[in-house]
């Protein structure tokens, strides 16, 4: 399979990011969801946005830095301030309840230092002490996973506006830095990903009226819990690294994005079809990647979604077996990567040369991007053993690489799927593709403009994500496994009921059903 070229390795890249980063970039993370993404995303963008570069790479590939706002007194107030129901409840005047709030304020908040430590402002901005509690009410009761578990300081609230955007922090009694690991920089490549799209003025042109209006309502009550003065912003890190310039990827993310942001739905309402469309495309990024280096590649990514039945099916057993084999193509990638360095013509030489070990240990060092200095900390972590035999240094390196690869990137393409919706257990022990009715619905759409005839859905399913549904596409997919042509017609029947429970879907005639779009600009009369 032919591979894209890839961009050269940054020199800052960490020691500890190794050959997933090289594959799809610095960094996918599983712990990061599509939500969180998306969130990430949103800032960076409308960190950039202030400097006139959004979605833009004036400097060159992989140079993107960006100052994100940290917004520590919004978030003390909604998400660190436990006392506010408390004073409600145990003070009976408005003045008593500001007085008794403010003195609990000024010891509890956190991240902030001396006179930062102040929420008076507050006090002058609220008719009464009532009115800023059901204020606070509302932002938390709109936050983004809200009931999670996460810190206080990883919580974070729906982006009505700029103002309501920040980035995630560990945060001491006055102290704060920034964490990687809900905000994984996952989002910085979706970033790069659509600044390299060729339609990246239309998407920022897009977000711009719908996120980054500061006078929207929602952004200008935001607003009203900050101080006038803004805290500094963090000085940009390191660049994030994408490998690669050009991918159908990159244009197929951003194409998908204009299709839900030209709908005529409730403002806001289209954020989390972008969400999972955006976990949709970075986990078709990462399948494709590893299908260009896994041996086992079958020359393309394919993805057999059962339409759940009641009983074991054979579009199920497809499903589970296709999901399977998906699962474990990233680690076949990272083994065939590897492969690839030692097989290389550096490697063989300095393998017949006159001092082997010395010179393969250079010919992997350049290879894979790694200083001096961060072999000898590998070595001193154990990670290496200091083996003078160059083929078992390089079995070293593969089981390092493998176990790293199961700690956290094996996991994507389950967390990804099961996050959007497309991947499930339902109805068996197994995790196979079995998409839930919120994706169903992201996936008509952007799919469908106004009405579309069912085949034709489920060919264009087929054809923009390689979805296989029904029998047709089966047969095309799947050639040379043998497939049972009634079972997948059995499928497409069950996702036609699932589409007109939906109200999504409309049969004309025995031989005529369409898939209909509510919210195309059109309209979608049947």
């Amino acid at each position: 399979m032919t591979r894209p070229n890839r961009l050269p390795l940054p020199d800052r890249l960490d020691a500890e990011l190794l050959l997933e980063e090289h594959v799809w970039g610095h960094r996918l993370y599983d712990e990061q969801t599509p939500w969180l993404t998306l969130l990430e995303f949103l800032m960076i963008l409308s960190a950039e946005d202030t400097e006139g570069r959004a979605l833009k790479e004036p400097r060159g590939p992989n140079t993107l830095e960006y100052r994100p706002s940290r917004r520590l007194h919004l978030r003390n107030v909604l998400f660190n301030n436990p006392s506010i129901q408390l004073v409600r409840d145990g003070y009976s005047t408005s003045e008593d309840r500001w007085q008794a709030w403010l003195e609990r304020m000024k010891k509890e908040a956190a991240g902030l230092q001396g006179a930062t430590r102040e929420f008076s402002y507050l006090r002058e901005r609220f008719s009464d002490f009532d009115q800023f509690c059901d204020i606070v009410g509302l932002f938390r009761s709109s936050a983004i996973e809200g009931e999670s578990n996460k810190r206080w300081s990883s919580k974070f609230v729906f982006p009505f506006g700029p103002d309501c955007l920040y980035e995630d922090l560990r945060v001491g009694e006055n102290t704060a830095s920034n964490d990687r690991r809900f905000f994984a920089r996952t989002g910085e490549l979706l970033y790069l990903m659509l600044c390299r799209s060729g339609q990246g003025e239309n998407v920022a042109s897009k977000l711009r009226g719908l996120i980054l209006n500061p006078l929207a309502d929602w952004n200008r009550l935001a607003k009203l819990l900050q101080p006038d003065t803004r805290e500094a912003a963090r000085d940009p890190g390191s660049p994030c690294y994408l490998p690669y310039q050009d991918l159908p990827d990159f244009k197929e993310l951003a194409r998908d994005w204009l299709r839900l942001l030209d709908l005529k739905m409730p403002r806001y309402d289209v954020l989390p079809h972008l969400a999972t469309m955006a976990g949709l495309h970075l986990l078709l990024y990462v399948l494709r990647r590893a299908s260009e280096w896994a041996k086992s590649a079958r020359g393309g990514v394919v993805l057999v979604l059962e339409i759940v039945a009641s009983d074991r099916n054979l579009v199920r057993q497809a499903a589970i077996e296709q999901y399977d084999y998906n699962n474990y193509l990233p680690r076949e990638a990272i083994e065939g990567y590897l492969a690839s360095i030692w097989e290389s013509r550096p490697i063989q030489m300095a393998l017949k040369g006159h001092a082997p070990y010395e010179h393969t240990k250079k010919a992997l060092q350049e290879a894979l991007g790694i200083h001096e200095k961060q072999w000898n900390k590998w070595q001193s972590k154990g990670v290496l053993s200091g083996t003078s035999d160059p083929e078992k240094l390089f079995h070293e390196l593969v089981q390092h690489c493998q176990k790293r690869h199961r700690h956290h990137f094996a996991n994507i393409h389950r967390e990804y799927g099961r996050e959007i919706g497309l991947i499930s257990r339902r109805g068996t022990k197994k995790l196979r593709y079995a998409p839930s009715d919120s994706f169903l619905k992201t996936l008509v759409y952007t799919l469908v403009s106004g009405r579309m005839e069912l085949g034709e859905f489920l060919r264009k399913a087929y054809s923009d994500y390689r979805f296989v549904i029904g029998d047709a596409e089966a047969k095309e997919a799947l050639r040379g496994y043998g497939i049972d042509q009634k079972s997948f017609r059995d499928n497409v029947f069950r996702l036609e009921e699932r589409l007109r429970a939906l109200g999504l879907l409309h049969r004309l005639s025995d031989d005529c059903a369409y898939v209909l779009n509510p919210y195309f600009a059109g309209g979608a009369t049947p």
